[in-house]
This record gives structure tokens, sequence and C-alpha cells, in this order.
């Protein structure tokens, strides 16, 4: 069926119940005219945009009902893929006497929900009855038809079409079209502002100035980054510069000063030489006075000597003899007291560490003597049972730090690791982990990948006893499998090892009963050895956990919390070598907290053991030593033979009588008494004047020696002088000279205070190197790491030199170079280019905005010129409004647009770093900054679009004075 409507141009009213097509026929006209995709129908009832589509409207759907399969809504149609639709609308120009025919044809094709279509345009009327019938059941034959009709142009896309009869009807933007959309259906303006600037004002396009301005602005950035670079660069080198040439003068001034401190012998030896030769000029003199005063004393000792001489012959002939006899037996007797004293103190210290009666009797002595042997046996039986004790000792403690050792070993190892399985085996393992050059996840220990379920730790004992051997094996995967074998076989273990291969072949689960062994374990869940352990678990282990001997009984394979283990209905074992719940030789699970702390335990134990061990060591030592004394002292009492040698009284008694006979010859004659008066006055003048030679002899051979040290001194001196002469150079001299006022300041140099002084400088100059060296060592660490950190900051520039104090010419020439040439080579064009490019492409760019806001005004004026020639109430007419929008970022965006080009009128000189940073700042928001991307893309989409720089608003006034009725 063919529907009409003909408006004649006119006004029309289009009115009629819900539902009779109203908005139909609105949504036929509005798809001739206006893109489909931006078409919502029914818009005028209210309609949401997924209510009605263009297929609903070709298919005919008029009504909803149930589906009696699915129970859900579904579309009742009028027509289905052999039918088509046609849209047709003549528009027609009386002034011009110009039309144009605007068709569109829908069919549907099998399989597709949305319609297929084509376009048509022609110059001349064309009815759907005339020209879209009677062409058969094939649209190409349509098509066909109507490229035969002259002034018809049929098109596929309807940009192309809408392009036609925009020309043809003088529309020249296709916001037009967009504008007739919403006011077809449209029953109020929600917003006027969004309203004008959406439907009656274009866009601005700014886009290619924009893209043009951030295209120079990335080549102006490139040079101020140049610019920073060079800056940054003279910062760091500056202060690296400033460092060598400080190390060069410290290095010079420690140079010069060890020169001088090398010279320092050499000139102190003149200093010496010249010192040496006064002294010895002194001494020679001393030496003349000392030998004449020798002479007169010998001349004088003669004489006594010869009145001595005399003296004895008077005497000799008055009795002397006899007390000569006397004296000399006194002496001998003397002697034989002190010996028998020092012999029998000896003695005494012997007995007391021997506990014998020390009192000098004969008897008791003889009685000691025989005690001697019986001592001696029995300190040498107590010497060997000491060492015996000693022995034993010293072996248990050398096992208990064994001991120890090895277990610090196994707790280092387990505190680096998780697993339970001991050093040895893993040492073992790792051997082959390096020599394969394997990982440790491709050959684990069973034991690594398994563990007793936490809630089943009082079967934890038995079930550790079990696996043991098992958890010490290793799996091995048949891809490693033929490499294993061979290093195996290859390889001296030294110990032994158990593999197992785990074949790839698939096994079948097994389901766990729940009081077996293998229901009290879990299997890493992560491993690829998962399924061949569950398998292994079940067939080999296949023990049922009995809480009762009648359970144990009754099983075939049981195992009890004690560990007796029941393998078939004969064998039976259980293995009490060890604690069952002896955790140090635990090797399952993937925690060994709990082993550490048993092995710690351990450890501490066999650290009391051992030194437990150590004391007792070093109490045996010491009964030792006094065991020795001991001996010594029984050797130095055999060495004692006889009595007479402790016996010091008898020679005292002796003595005495001698004393006696002395007394009694000398006070028989008074001559006698005066001539031996006379003879010890004579020897002791004598002796007194001998003494005084023997001093003045003494004095004679100490100038002798001091004369002869002091030449062999000062020919060293000279020598050591001559063997420094030509190192003694002028700076030497100087710089030595101000050491000795500096450190001795007034103090005058002789003899004695030489060396010292010498001694004082050289450690003064020995302390300033060391501080200098030590100064000079850090300023160099410092210098290298600038360096280093030049070198890392700056690779491209630095890639040939080395960060080595010898590459210092090398930055002081790029310091040089960046602060002559390069600085001010890239100051210079990136001024340029700021000021020629950059504000100049700034300037056009506010430009062009400029001249899309003086087209907004003046398209609103051209508006209001329209619309004063309408009566829009009896006597007004509505005028739009265009006011600067307040939105807070369109004005900061004009006011920086204004701040970067302010003052650049006339001004030669427009760079600054300020003027610099204002573009880049709003060079980045236009690009968008990180984590911003997308806040500064809706900031640029406000910013640039004119549009938005204007709030819209319309004023309804009266005609007659042009006053305000009401404002919108």
């Amino acid at each position: 069926h063919i529907w009409h409507i003909n408006p004649e141009g006119n006004n029309s009213l289009l009115t009629g119940d819900i539902g009779s097509g109203k908005s139909t026929v609105v949504g036929a006209l509005t798809t001739l005219l206006v893109s489909t995709q931006k078409i919502t129908y029914n818009k005028a009832a209210g309609a949401e945009s997924k209510e009605r589509s263009l297929a609903s409207y070709v298919r005919g759907a008029y009504k909803s009902e149930q589906s009696e399969m699915s129970q859900a809504s579904k579309a009742v149609t009028l027509r289905n893929e052999s039918n088509y639709s046609v849209l047709l609308a003549w528009f027609y120009n009386a002034d011009f006497g110009q039309g144009m025919t605007l068709a569109q044809v829908f069919w549907l094709r099998d399989g597709n929900s949305q319609p297929e279509r084509f376009y048509v345009n022609a110059d001349s009327q064309l009815s759907i009855r005339e020209h879209f019938s009677h062409f058969g059941s094939d649209i190409n034959q349509l098509r066909k038809k109507l490229r035969n009709i002259n002034g018809v142009q049929i098109s596929s896309t309807y940009r192309e079409y809408a392009t036609l009869f925009r020309r043809h009807f003088g529309i020249q933007s296709e916001q037009a079209l967009d504008l007739f959309y919403q006011t077809v259906s449209m029953k109020s303006v929600g917003n006027l502002t969004d309203f004008v600037r959406q439907h009656m004002l274009e866009q601005t396009d700014v886009q290619g100035q924009l893209d043009d301005l951030l295209h120079g602005f990335d080549n102006l950035n490139r040079l101020h980054e140049a610019v920073l670079k060079a800056r940054a660069q003279i910062e760091q080198l500056s202060p690296l510069c400033d460092g060598l040439q400080h190390h060069h003068r410290l290095k010079t001034a420690i140079e010069a000063l060890r020169a001088a401190r090398e010279a320092l012998a050499g000139w102190f030896a003149r200093f010496h030489s010249e010192l040496l030769q006064e002294y010895i000029d002194k001494l020679t003199q001393q030496s003349a006075q000392l030998e004449h005063r020798l002479e007169k004393l010998v001349a004088a000792i003669q004489g006594l000597r010869d009145k001595e001489n005399d003296l004895h012959r008077h005497i000799e002939d008055q009795g002397g003899r006899r007390l000569r006899e006397i004296e000399r037996e006194i002496r001998q007797l003397e002697e034989t007291v002190r010996r028998c004293k020092q012999t029998f103190h000896d003695y005494e210290q012997a007995c007391r560490q021997l506990e014998l009666d020390p009192q000098a009797a004969e008897e008791r002595f003889y009685a000691n003597h025989r005690q001697l042997e019986g001592l001696s046996s029995t300190l040498a039986t107590q010497e060997s049972t000491l060492q015996q004790e000693r022995d034993h000792n010293a072996i248990q403690l050398s096992l208990k730090r064994r001991e120890y050792d090895q277990l610090q070993q196994e707790i280092d190892s387990l505190r680096q690791r998780k697993s339970n399985i001991p050093l040895k085996n893993l040492a073992m393992r790792q051997q082959m982990l390096e020599t394969l050059q394997l990982e440790e996840y491709e050959l684990p220990f069973a034991g690594e990948l398994l563990q007793v379920d936490e809630r089943e730790t009082e079967w934890e004992g038995a079930i550790e006893r079990v696996l043991h051997n098992f958890g010490l094996s290793l799996l091995v995967s048949d891809r490693l499998y033929a490499r294993v074998n061979q290093y195996v076989e290859q390889t001296h273990l030294q110990g032994r090892l158990v593999y197992f291969r785990v074949r790839d072949e698939v096994r079948r689960h097994t389901t766990q009963e729940v009081d077996t062994l293998a229901a009290r374990l879990r299997i890493k869940p992560d491993s690829e050895f998962y399924d061949w352990l569950e398998q292994e678990l079940a067939q080999r282990f296949n023990y049922t956990c009995c809480n009762t001997l009648d359970e144990f009984r009754r099983h075939a394979h049981a195992i009890t919390r004690n560990g007796q283990i029941k393998s078939g209905q004969q064998r039976h074992e259980k293995d009490d070598r060890y604690p069952i719940h002896d955790r140090s030789r635990y090797v399952l699970g993937w925690s060994n907290l709990e082993k550490l702390k048993v092995l710690e335990a351990q450890q501490a134990s066999l650290g009391r053991e051992a030194h437990r061990f150590a004391v007792a060591i070093t109490q045996v030592e010491q009964q030792r030593k006094t065991l020795d004394e001991q001996k010594n002292a029984v050797r130095d009492l055999k060495r004692i033979t006889r009595f007479g040698d402790i016996d010091w009284q008898a020679p005292v008694l002796g003595i005495e009588t001698l004393q006696q006979e002395r007394q009694t010859i000398e006070h028989s004659s008074d001559i006698l008494q005066a001539l031996q008066q006379q003879l010890q006055q004579t020897v002791a003048e004598r002796q007194q004047q001998e003494a005084r030679e023997k001093q003045l002899l003494g004095e004679q051979g100490e100038l002798k020696s001091k004369v002869d040290d002091a030449r062999d001194d000062l020919q060293q001196a000279n020598e050591l002088a001559n063997e420094y002469r030509e190192s003694i150079t002028p700076e030497s001299g100087v710089l030595l000279q101000q050491w000795r006022e500096s450190i001795l300041q007034d103090t005058a140099l002789n003899l004695r205070n030489l060396d010292k002084s010498q001694r004082e400088i050289r450690e003064a100059m020995n302390a300033r190197i060391q501080n200098d060296t030590a100064k000079l060592g850090k300023l160099t660490e410092r210098i290298i790491q600038q360096m280093q950190k030049y070198r890392n900051d700056y690779p491209a520039e630095t890639s040939e030199v080395d960060a080595q104090i010898g590459a210092g010419h090398e930055y002081r020439q790029m310091l040089d170079t960046l602060q002559r040439e390069d600085l001010p080579r890239h100051e210079a064009k990136f001024k340029q280019m700021l000021n020629e490019q950059t504000i100049q492409s700034v300037v056009m760019f506010r430009s062009q905005l400029e001249k899309e806001r003086k087209q907004i005004e003046e398209k609103i004026t051209a508006i209001n010129r329209s619309l004063h020639q309408i009566e829009y109430n009896q006597g007004t007419y509505i005028k739009l409004l265009a006011t600067p929008a307040q939105d807070v970022d369109i004005r900061e965006f004009q006011a920086e647009l204004r701040q970067i080009l302010s003052n650049t009128l006339g001004s030669d000189e427009l760079y600054t770093e300020e003027r610099f940073l204002q573009v880049k700042a709003i060079m980045e928001k236009f690009r968008g900054r990180e984590g911003k991307v997308e806040h500064d893309k809706r900031w640029m989409q406000k910013v640039i679009d004119v549009r938005n720089w204007y709030n819209f608003s319309a004023s309804e006034r009266w005609r007659e004075g042009d006053e305000e009725r009401e404002f919108y």
C-alpha cells in the first residue's frame, strides 16, 4: 500500500489517535533528510533510543506477543524478506521553478537483522507507483530501471546522497540538517546555550594550527632541553674542574713536601757536622788536662806503696805471719757457710714441695732420702693416670666439637632453605646439579614434596620412620633419566643414592582410604610429580594406621603410632635405634622450623658437654703442673747426697774459734798494734788514691771513646751531607727552613736535641703528608665519583673519556667548550626560535580563535536580523544574546594567551625563561600531561572551541521602543 501526504508548501497540522501513525510520518521524512545513525525514532512521543528502529519500521512491527517456545515477548510484523519499502518525497521551490525527488529503497536479506538500502536523487518528480514498482523480485532490476531515467542518480552511501541534495537545496552546512532533526520533534529547548552551540554554530576548526604549534614547540622544547643540558653539564663540570685544580695544587704541595722530607737527613747532617767538630775540639782540650792530673796521681801512689812495704816488714818481725793465716782460714770458712746456706735453702724448698720435714738434722736428712724412691714411683703412677684422663677428655672434646660443627653446618644449611633433607644428601645433589646444569626443582627429593598433615602430628614419628629412605630418594623425570643415569654411573658419589625414574605415562587416579598412611600425607600441589607420588604412596605404603593392637593384627599392612610395621601376614619390624620423635632425623616437609629448633637444642647440649670436657682438661693440666713441680723437687733432693752439704752451723763455730785466736795475738803487743794502725792508714790512703786513679783512667777512656765516636759520627755526617748535597734544592732548603721555624721556633740546635729536632720536624712533615694524602685521596675519590656520575648522566659525550684523574684535561676541555661555544650557541638559537617561530605561532593561533569569535558574533547578528522579522507574540520579537562565558578554564586559558603575548609588539627581545615556561605549561596541557591525559583532552576540546566562550540567552522585546518584555 502507498501512503501519501501533500502539504502543497503550506503549514500543516498532523493529528490522530495514539498509534495512528503520526510519528511514522515524521520518522519517514526525517529518514529522507538525516543520517539514520543520528535518529532516535518516535522521539516526539517520548520514546527511548531502542524502542523503535529502522529495522522495525521496514518490517512493519505493530505489536508484541508471547513466544510459544521461550515465553518471551516477540514483535509481530507485517512484512518479511520478500517485501521491500520505499520512502519518496518531492521538494519544489515555486519561486525558482526547481525541484528534486529524494527516495530511499529498503529490503531485507536472508539472515540479516538490519535492512539493506540505496539512495535516489532525481531532478524530476518521481512516484512510487510509476517508477518504483513492476520490476520483478530482484532489487538490482529496480536499480537498472531507475538508472535509465534521465536526471536520476543512485548512491550507496548517505554522504554522497546528502551532498547532492544539500547542494541542490542551497544548504551550506551539515549543521542545518542537525538543527532540522532537533526541531522536527522538539517539545521544548532544555538549554538554550547548548542548543545554540550545537545546532546553530559551526564547531571551531583550529586543530591544524594547533598541531603546527605543538610541532614547533617540540623543536623549541628540544632546544630548551639542550640549553638546560648545557647548563647542567656546566653545573656538574665546574666543581669537578675546581676539584681538579685543587687536586693539582695539593698533589704539587705533597710532592714538594716529600722531596723536602727526603732531603731532611742531609740538611740536618750539615748542622750535625758543624756541632760535632765543635764537640771534638772541646773533648781534646779536656783529655790533655786529664793526662796531666794522672801523672801526678801515679807518683803519689808509688810513694804510698813503698811506705806500705816498709810497714809490712816491721809487722812480720812482731808476729804478723800467724795473723795472715787466720785471716785466710776465716775467708775459707765464710765461703763454706755461704755455699751450705744456699744448698739448705734449696733443700728446704724441695722438702716443703714434697710435704717432708725440712729440719737440718742428720738423722732427718737421711730419713727423707730413704723416702725418695717411693715418692718417684708414686709420682710416675699419678702422671700416667693424669695423662690417660687428659687424653680421654681431649678425645671426647674433639668428638663433641666435630659433632657441634656438623650440626652448625646442618643448621646453617636449614636456615637457607625450607626442606628437611640432610646436608650430605643435598651436597650430593648439588654436585649433580652443577655438573648437569640443572635447577633444584628438576631433581627434587621425595621428602621435599611430602609433608605430614598438620592434624596428624601424633602419627608424624611413625610416618617419618616408614618413609625415611623413600624421602631421601631423588625423583628423575623421563627427559633427564639418561643424563642422571650416566652421571651416577661415572661418578664416585662418596655416599648412598637412591633415585626413581618417573615415566611420563598417564597414571590412574587412586582413591585413598581415610585410615591409611597416604591419607595422612600432603603432596606439594605445584609439583610435576604429584600424580606419581600419589600412586606410589598408595601402592608401596598402603599401611593402615591402627590405634589399637587388635586393629593392627587384623590388617595385612599396618602401622602403630609407636612405629611397629606389619608387611603381609608374617614380617613385622620395629626400629628403635633412634627415638621415634627425634625431629633431627625427619626428612619430610617443606618447612624445617621444628627440625631447626631440635637441632639448635642438640647443638646447645653439645656445647655444654664440650665445655665440661674443656674444664676437665684444664683441671688435669693444673694437676700435671703440680706433679711436675714435685718431680723436680725429688730430682733436686737426690742431688744433695751428703748431710754436710747443708750443715752450715759447723763452719760458723770454726770462724768464731779463729776470731778469738786473732784477738788474743793482737792484744798481746802495743808496738804491733801501732804498726798495724799505720799500715791500715797507709793502705786506706793508697786504696783511695788508686780509686781516684781508676776513676780518672775511666774518664780518660770515656773521653777517648767519645772522641772516637764523635769522629766516626763526623765522618758519617759528612758522608750523609755529601750524599744529599744534590737533593737539597734551593726550594727544599727554603721549605725546610720554614718548617724549622714553624716547629722549633727559637730553639737553638745542639748535639743533644739535634735528633729530637729532626724527628719532630719529620713527624710533623709525615703528619702533614698523611693528612694531605688522605685529603688528596678523598678529593680523588670525589672527583672520580663526579666523573663517573657525569659519564652516567652523559654517556654519549663521554664514551671515549675515562673516569680517571689522568683524564682531567679532557673534562676541563669539555667545560671550556660548553662555556665558550655550546651554551651560547644553544641559547642564541633558542631565543631566535622562541621569538621568530613559537611566539608568532601563538599569535596566529590566537588570531584564528579571535576570527572564530568574530564569526560567531556576526552569525548571532545575522540570526537576530531574521528573528527581528518574525512576530513572536503580538507586538514582540526574539533577540539572541551572546555573553562571555564565566567558565574558569576558558577565562584562565584566555588569560594565559594574553600573558604569553604581553609586551610582544615593538619588542625585539622576547626571550625569558618565564615566558618559555608559560608556553610550555599550556603546550603540555594541549598534548596531555602524564596521568591527566583524559582530563587535559576534555579541557582542550572545551577551550579551543570558541562556541564555549559564550553563553546564550533570549530576550523577548517590544517592537515599539525596543524594551525587554521577558528574558529567557
